[in-house]
């Protein structure tokens, strides 16, 4: 029998630990989580697996956080966005994002509260 999984989240961070401290607390919760380190590697494993929510940091070398988002949502209309930050002040926020934003650092329970609303469709 199969383990059914409650979505598959996609965890970009340049920071490894970040990464792999994000997807045990997801794992634990019973989320399946791919991880890349930058967006490029996020746009190609997009390409090639179902993901339900991206969750990616918005401050990363190269592309940010948004501009993946938009390339994401361009691949996956329906894909989800999470942002996690612990630089870009509030009005910034507003203005760029479609999605919701995460407030680094953050617990576990409000990783998994962000999560599970945006797999219900509120994120």
């Amino acid at each position: 029998m199969a383990y059914a999984h409650k979505a598959t989240v996609l965890i970009v961070d340049d920071d490894a630990e970040v990464r792999q401290v994000t997807r045990q607390i997801l794992s634990n919760d019973g989320y399946l989580s791919i991880e890349a380190s930058g967006a490029c590697e996020a746009i190609d494993l997009l390409s090639r697996h179902e993901v339900d929510v991206l969750l990616t940091d918005i401050r990363m070398p190269g592309l940010s956080g948004f501009g993946l988002a938009r390339e994401a949502k361009r691949l996956k209309p329906d894909l989800s966005v999470i942002f996690t930050t612990g630089f870009i002040p509030q009005s910034q926020w507003d203005e760029q994002r479609n999605g919701a934003v995460l407030r680094k650092p953050y617990r576990g329970q409000q990783l998994l509260a962000e999560v599970t609303k945006a797999v219900s469709g509120g994120g």
